[in-house]
């Protein structure tokens, strides 16, 4: 065999490491950046908007979060089904159903947007109708993410969350300044679904019965992650929503936006590790969970150290009024990011129970929070207590 031609797969190989180091680098940064993006969104909203306001956006804020129950579910199952090269492609199978979810939830969000503003003191159910336009697209979107994610096709996913970003951004900036208020701020949102599925659409060839068997079996442990995932990281908001006045809720909501900072940067770095651990990686997942440990230790301690400035700085004086929270809640919060980092790590390597650990303690936290809410330091007390035995209990599992 020639010296050349023997030489040729390592050469080949270089270069494919390479080209994954690249994207991975510009997942990372164009993470960052997207996350800027979205904060700048909440405080410029906040700016705009006022405190009432502002605490109508954070319920819309939440049920979007809400949302990714299903969105998340959709895309984990799709990166787990693309990172296994022997398994048939399911993407047009898992975008029709996809689709149904979507249109269902647009439907039944328009029909309930009348109880919904009364359950949550909003001003109007016009928000929560110009919301659920944008589920369809957000659903999807979810699907071609997470094919995008498995195959580490990390140029096309990150531009599709760019994309997403400086629609929402600019287009609530744009839609509010125009005088469409909340209900702009709101378009914006289905905008940047629309506009961000667009980007991320790739074709796959049609599935088999061999690929459909396992995806139940694994979507089933995604969505117990992503439903605990749901009621830990947003319960809190809507029951302050619902338990005290607009005012209340809106500086609370101020202090939730910043302390929420460890998770966001959890969620990329464990998105980055997610096809590297699901195809037998270890290392990955190590760095991954001491990554995020790291993040929120640092972020804890600057929260705790100058939490008024923190907020008045981005916020404004209006919503200084509950910023001692701030240091307790990023360190609840930072406490979740290692436990949800663990549980989803391990997920893509099979382990599917983890999820049914965090669903407890969502479960547990809004019975918790139900019982106590008579100051929102005893809300932000009640998360760090449940946070902390969700993170002991998630370590002790990992281990056995």
């Amino acid at each position: 065999m020639p010296p050349e031609t023997a030489g040729q797969p390592t050469m080949t190989m270089l270069t494919s490491r390479r080209t994954a180091s690249l994207g991975a680098t510009a997942f990372l940064v164009g993470s960052v950046l997207v996350q800027i993006g979205n904060y700048a969104y909440n405080v410029v909203m906040a700016r705009a908007l006022g405190p009432a306001l502002f605490s109508d956006l954070a319920v819309i804020v939440t049920l979007l979060l809400v949302a990714t129950l299903v969105a998340s579910t959709l895309q984990t199952t799709a990166a787990k089904i693309a990172s296994e090269s022997d398994a048939a492609p399911t993407q047009r199978w898992m975008q029709r159903r996809a689709a149904v979810i979507g249109v269902a939830a647009s439907a039944l969000l328009a029909l309930a947007s009348g109880t919904l503003a009364d359950f949550f003191n909003a001003s109007s159910p016009w928000p929560f109708v110009i919301f659920g336009f944008g589920l369809p697209a957000l659903f999807a979107q979810a699907v071609d993410r997470g094919f995008l994610l498995g195959a580490t096709r990390f140029g096309k996913l990150t531009l599709s969350y760019q994309i997403e970003m400086w629609v929402r951004l600019g287009g609530a900036v744009a839609l509010v300044a125009a005088g469409l208020g909340i209900n702009g701020a709101v378009a914006a949102l289905s905008l940047s679904f629309l506009a961000s599925w667009l980007v991320a659409r790739s074709r796959q060839r049609p599935p088999t019965a061999v690929g459909r068997r396992p995806v139940g079996t694994f979507a089933s442990g995604a969505a117990l992650l992503a439903a605990g995932e749901v009621l830990v990281n947003h319960s809190d908001l809507l029951m302050v929503k619902h338990f005290t006045e607009p005012v209340i809720a809106g500086a609370y909501g101020a202090v939730a936006v910043i302390g929420r900072v460890p998770f966001f940067a959890a969620w990329s770095l464990a998105a980055l590790a997610f096809p590297y651990v699901a195809a037998g990686n270890c290392s990955a997942r190590r760095w991954a969970v001491a990554s995020v440990a790291a993040i929120g230790a640092l972020v804890t301690a600057a929260t705790w150290l100058a939490p008024e400035m923190i907020v008045t700085r981005l916020f404004g004086d209006a919503y200084a009024m509950f910023a001692s929270s701030l240091g307790p809640y990023t360190l609840a919060t930072s406490l979740f990011a290692v436990a949800r980092t663990i549980a989803f790590l391990e997920l893509a390597a099979g382990r599917v129970r983890g999820g049914a650990l965090v669903l407890g303690a969502g479960v547990v936290q809004i019975g918790a929070l139900w019982a106590y809410h008579g100051s929102i330091a005893t809300v932000v007390t009640v998360q760090v207590i449940v946070m902390t035995i969700l993170l002991g209990a998630i370590m002790v599992w990992s281990r056995r």
